[in-house]
């Protein structure tokens, strides 16, 4: 048995130390045909799963439909949810000079973040309940219509009840993708099917900045969400005429073994407080979460200090800064994700198992201090570039060998980062039970929408301006002190 594992998980049932003990040869069985769920359940004889079923497992929906979904609605419908991020970056100059203030605009760049903390967890009740479809297309016109709101609108406080309400609808697609990727991938590529979902959104967001920066002077900042909104609509009517079952999140059907055994000792019934106990009990669901969040946090906080640095710095516009950062974080995010699959999936044999998730995790820990590493470095041509200011002056500090090694760091935090990410998540959802895994989706995306997306770019900020209160009163008390002499 595996001491890690055995910990991580919290296990105290007999029946589910049995479920660590099943050497990694025991995954898939070619003569019985049987995987190591369905030994575990022949051996400890538990009632109510069978064999036949079990044996199906993802042939629920034909492959063609897994994929038409898995490119429309969630790669393709996560890649329009995060759009606006972007583009509402990109659109803070117009809007300043519309008459919004600093303090008001932080605070719309807040309101999705906002919206997606606050209905999370009512969205992953409403899935485990009621029609996916319904709920899904509700959500999606609404995105839609909040977008084109958002276009259209002047007034502050209907911009910013829009804005909040794009976060609610897309708290919704964004529980229901992570929990139909993992329940829909096919086994021996979880982790690239999630990493793919989790570069999708990173690539809407690029696309949104690229679009707001290049067509805001020309056709107005209210550009940017209106394309985005006709793309939505457009998306709406395809999922019109998708049929329901594939979109139906499936709560019965069990991939890994010790959630099968924990399912069976869970009522099918589960008021919301009880769902939210059994999530949060989870350490592994816990673990998984803070280093979810945590990955976010240094991605949002790496834009935030490039975005804010380098026009100053190196003396790039909004278009030449943001195309940098894209080709930096998007080529180390595509590298990570083609990497991780190979690694988790293929040479380590997935998470499907307790013993799997162990190895996996250990593997993840080892990729973050990688990432830290790099990170340290990129640290270092920041502290490089603010002596540079300090003593020689702006000129010298802008120059290209300090930039592209900067960006070349970047893009390294970004590849061990993103080829992770997709095996967490996949963690993450099946860490508590089937019947909660959209409750543990909720949860999660509130957790990195506070601890990762709002943090990321907050704790520098307030660092920045801390040290520039610090270095303006010394600065007030050299000056007193040379009129007194």
């Amino acid at each position: 048995t595996d001491p890690f594992a055995l910990i991580l998980t919290g296990q105290t049932d007999i029946r589910q130390a049995k479920c660590a003990r099943m050497s990694p040869s025991k995954y898939y069985d070619p003569i019985s045909g049987l995987d190591a769920s369905d030994q575990v359940n022949s051996l400890l004889n538990i009632p109510g799963e069978s064999v036949k079923s079990r044996a199906s497992d993802n042939g629920e929906l034909p492959t063609w439909a897994r994929i038409v979904v898995f490119i429309l609605f969630t790669q393709l419908a996560q890649a329009l949810m995060s759009y606006d991020g972007g583009a509402t970056q990109m659109s803070t100059e117009p809007l300043l000079l519309s008459g919004w203030s600093t303090s008001e605009l932080g605070l719309l760049g807040a309101m999705d973040k906002f919206g997606q903390v606050a209905t999370a967890f009512m969205w992953s009740n409403l899935l485990r309940k009621h029609n996916n479809k319904h709920l899904l297309l509700i959500g999606l016109f609404s995105k839609a219509s909040f977008c084109l709101g958002f276009g259209l609108l002047r007034k502050k406080q209907l911009m910013l009840l829009s804005k909040f309400g794009m976060g609610a609808s897309e708290a919704l697609i964004g529980v229901w993708a992570t929990v139909w990727v993992q329940s829909n991938a096919p086994r021996d590529s979880q982790a690239r099917w999630l990493g793919l979902l989790g570069i999708s959104a990173g690539l809407g967001n690029g696309v949104g900045a690229a679009v707001a920066g290049l067509c805001s002077a020309s056709l107005g900042y209210a550009f940017a969400f209106e394309l985005q909104a006709s793309m939505l609509y457009c998306l709406w009517g395809i999922m019109v005429l998708t049929p329901g079952a594939f979109l139906q999140l499936s709560f019965d059907s069990q991939k890994n073994a010790e959630s099968f055994l924990k399912d069976s000792l869970t009522s099918s019934e589960a008021s919301s407080m009880e769902v939210l106990a059994t999530v949060l009990k989870s350490r592994l669901w816990l673990f998984t979460a803070l280093g979810i969040s945590m990955s976010c946090f240094v991605c949002s906080g790496i834009a935030y200090l490039w975005q804010n640095t380098s026009m100053s710095v190196f003396y790039l516009s909004d278009v030449q800064s943001t195309i940098c950062l894209l080709i930096s974080t998007g080529g180390g995010g595509l590298v990570g994700v083609a990497l991780g699959p190979k690694v988790f999936d293929g040479y380590l044999g997935g998470f499907s198992t307790v013993k799997g998730q162990a190895l996996c995790l250990r593997w993840c820990a080892y990729a973050a201090a990688v990432a830290a590493a790099f990170a340290t470095i990129c640290a270092a041509f920041f502290l490089r570039v603010d002596c540079a200011v300090a003593v020689n002056g702006e000129a010298e500090s802008g120059s290209p060998i300090v930039s592209l090694s900067m960006l070349a760091g970047i893009s390294m935090v970004y590849v061990f980062i993103q080829s992770m990410q997709g095996t967490l998540y996949g963690i993450n959802t099946i860490s508590t039970t089937s019947k909660t895994s959209t409750a543990a989706a909720g949860l999660t995306l509130s957790m990195q929408n506070v601890l990762g997306f709002a943090f990321g770019p907050l704790i520098p900020s307030l660092v920045a301006g801390f040290v520039s209160n610090v270095l303006e009163r010394d600065d007030f008390s050299s000056l007193a002190l040379l009129q007194m002499q």
